[in-house]
């Protein structure tokens, strides 16, 4: 159906759809068949009609699958490709249905086909329980139940009942089927049972995708708290303080946005806010900020790439909206470069109000990071930046300044609607948002309005129309000025190439499009084509592997890690690992969070003392070089303790600890003396791989951590979120 509605899509006109029977099929098409399918494609605004026919009749959709059936791909781009019509936004959708039914929180179906090898549905069943249904066939439910456990059904007539009872849902669980087609076509998020061939994968921010049995996307999480009895702090919603205008967020706004009362409700609620108390959260040090997701990872790979290769040393945080499998993080992570999750930082806030508007793409993600960031002066780079000198030259010009940026051409300063500027206030000039320094203490107040105004994009960005925007409304509210430093200036290729000058030097060159050849610098932008593969998550086992090292890990082991770090990134607190042996796990920790103090407890007396060599695993490298290769650009740090328990002075926080040893003294030590030292949603993780050597560590996990309602096992980790 993407397929022809794309079609309709490029032709303007609406198409009939006729039903039969190929002989060439796997299942008959009888009328039987038909009449269960044909109320869902009719009620597409774009098919003028829908109907069985006893043969077939214009453009025969099943000869795509002849002719690509040995391809590799997704069956919808086969349609495309023999159909020669170019793909439309994979994000939006190409279904529809009249109304939602809202039976249950989350569907679950599983047909008789394409199973994954050890998928971990028993798991799933487990924290989905009380809050799911099943939809299918009353076969499949029966399979289902026998191999997994007990779930309600929920019995549909056709396609067009089983589409409404999945939009009324919040996500979809299932293999690749009937159902599964349907939640994409109404992009429902999606956790999907990959079998073989993978050829229903649709890569979006909200679409999870796993085969193997420690597979556990973070929706999940999200699910097991809204369980009973399960508890869920307050809902504060600007940065941990109650929201002036808590309503809930409207994805399509019309003219909703345009009322006389709406926009008096949010030019009230901007104006109340400068005079709220909202603590500067803290920070320290100078570095460098940017995000980006899924539709731009590989502008983000090359410009920290160009970043480091300017002799840029400096620490580097890359906040990233969307799953963590939407993105390849290794390519990030081998250039010391600190990954954060907006929305990991949102749950902690308890933020309800999750950037995600089409009109500024990207433009609200920037003031989250921002504001919750763990420097003291940042300097923030678009993804689009080109950068041509190192920046770290840039914190002395601008020391301690409020806000510093470059202007806007002369006649391309803009002005912001009167709907949202402050009235009797001035409009501040235009500058360029692809690079500006700010030092947060003194600009604080302008973060949480730009902050605020973001949040609630689903209004702001009806009126504003450039990523600038929210911080010059912000100004305008504040009445306060901010540091140019230099007027933008063209490039002698013309006005879309613009150039970031200061003091005779070049620092950066801001690119709408890849076409950076023009602009006459050697070092080619065509280096983005290169990087078009890092959106495919799974090209990235054996990058994972290379970090980790020696590590005799499997990749979706390295990828839970991974995933609990990258999770805790925005956090307070050190990271700890109790007993590391030969150090990968060690230095994959290091990896990804290569600004953070990781100690090391040696609870064996394998390890040497630093600078020593490692006696049994690896005689020709010390500890510090086996840990800290890979971290290239890292200021990592380590210490080392001998025992369970480091040998520390004064009070010390941990965001993430590890424990991996068989013996069970260590083990209890470790875990009293961590107990009370994680922070608030902290992660503490449990190596039980090498379990069956130690019945009475099988024993003590089983007791003390069966019951905990934020505790998740997998066959080789046991995780507890505090």
């Amino acid at each position: 159906m993407s397929a022809v509605y794309d079609l309709c899509r490029e032709s303007g006109r609406k198409a009939e759809y006729h039903l039969y029977h190929d002989f060439g099929t796997r299942a008959p098409m009888t009328y039987e068949h038909a009449a269960g399918i044909i109320p869902l494609i009719s009620a597409q605004p774009y098919i003028a009609s829908s109907e069985f026919t006893p043969r077939p009749c214009g453009v025969t959709l099943n000869a795509a699958l002849r002719k690509f059936h040995h391809s590799k791909g997704q069956i919808s781009d086969h349609y495309h490709h023999w159909l020669d019509i170019p793909f439309g936004n994979r994000s939006n959708p190409w279904l529809t249905v009249p109304r939602k039914n809202s039976v249950a929180p989350v569907i679950v179906a599983r047909s008789a086909r394409y199973h994954g090898r050890s998928f971990p549905w028993g798991k799933i069943v487990e924290a989905v329980r009380g809050q799911a249904v099943f939809v299918g066939t009353a076969r499949e439910h029966a399979d289902f139940t026998h191999n997994f456990g007990p779930i309600p059904y929920q019995p549909t007539n056709d396609l067009l009942e089983l589409a409404c009872v999945i939009a009324g849902a919040d996500l979809f669980i299932g293999n690749q089927s009937c159902p599964r087609a349907i939640a994409e076509g109404l992009k429902l998020p999606v956790i999907v049972e990959e079998g073989n061939p993978p050829d229903t994968h649709f890569l979006r921010p909200d679409a999870w995708y796993g085969t193997s049995s420690e597979f556990w996307p973070p929706v999940l999480d999200e699910v097991l708290l809204k369980r009973p009895g399960v508890s869920v702090a307050s809902q504060a919603t600007l940065l941990g303080h109650e929201d002036p205008l808590p309503a809930p967020f409207r994805s399509e706004p019309s003219d909703w946005a345009r009322r006389p009362s709406v926009i008096e409700q949010h030019s009230s609620a901007l104006r109340s806010l400068p005079d709220r108390e909202i603590g500067y959260p803290g920070g320290a040090g100078r570095g460098i900020v940017t995000c980006g997701d899924q539709s731009n990872w590989p502008r983000v790979i090359v410009m920290l790439r160009l970043l480091r290769e300017s002799g840029c040393e400096l620490p580097v945080e890359c906040w990233f909206h969307g799953g963590i499998d939407t993105i390849n993080s290794s390519r990030v992570m081998e250039l010391g470069v600190t990954l954060l999750s907006l929305e990991a930082a949102g749950r902690t806030f308890q933020d309800r109000r999750a950037p995600f508007s089409n009109k500024l793409p990207g433009g609200e993600h920037k003031w989250y990071a921002l504001a919750r960031s763990r420097f003291e002066t940042c300097l923030w780079l678009d993804p689009e930046l080109h950068v041509a000198t190192d920046p770290t030259g840039l914190f002395a010009l601008s020391e301690r300044q409020r806000i510093s940026v470059w202007a806007s051409p002369a006649g391309e300063q803009g002005s912001l609607p009167e709907t949202v500027r402050p009235a009797g206030r001035p409009c501040p000039p235009g500058f360029g948002s692809q690079a500006c320094l700010i030092h947060r203490p003194s600009a604080w107040k302008e973060i949480v309005l730009a902050h605020w105004i973001c949040q609630h994009s689903d209004y702001y960005f009806e009126h504003l129309s450039e990523e600038e925007d929210p911080l010059r409304l912000a100004l305008a509210v504040t009445g306060r000025a901010f540091k140019v430093l230099a007027c933008l200036t063209n490039t002698p290729v013309g006005e879309r190439m613009r150039c970031y000058a200061l003091e005779g030097r070049t620092w950066f060159f801001h690119r709408p499009d890849p076409q950076m050849r023009y602009v006459g610098i050697p070092r080619a932008y065509e280096a983005a084509a290169f990087f078009a593969d890092t959106l495919r998550p799974r090209d990235e086992a054996r990058e994972l592997q290379s970090l980790a090292g020696q590590a005799d890990f499997s990749p979706d082991r390295l990828r839970l890690i991974r995933d609990s770090i990258i999770g805790t990134n925005h956090l307070p607190g050190d990271l700890i690992e109790v007993g590391p042996v030969i150090g990968g796990a060690s230095r994959f920790i290091g990896c990804c969070s290569p600004h953070s103090m990781l100690h090391l407890c040696d609870t064996s007396g394998i390890l040497p003392e630093p600078g020593a060599l490692d006696r049994k695993r690896q005689p020709e490298k010390n500890m510090a070089e086996m840990k800290m290769a890979g971290c290239r650009h890292a200021n990592a740090q380590a210490l080392f303790h001998l025992g369970a328990i480091p040998s520390l002075s004064g009070p010390a926080r941990f965001r993430f600890a590890r424990i991996d040893t068989e013996r069970l003294q260590p083990a209890l030590e470790a875990l009293n003396y961590l107990a009370t030292r994680i922070v608030k949603e902290g992660i503490l993780m449990l190596d039980h791989s090498r379990r069956p050597k130690c019945p009475a560590l099988d024993r003590m996990l089983r007791d003390q951590f069966a019951q905990e309602q934020n505790c998740l096992q997998t066959p080789s980790e046991t995780i507890i979120r505090f």
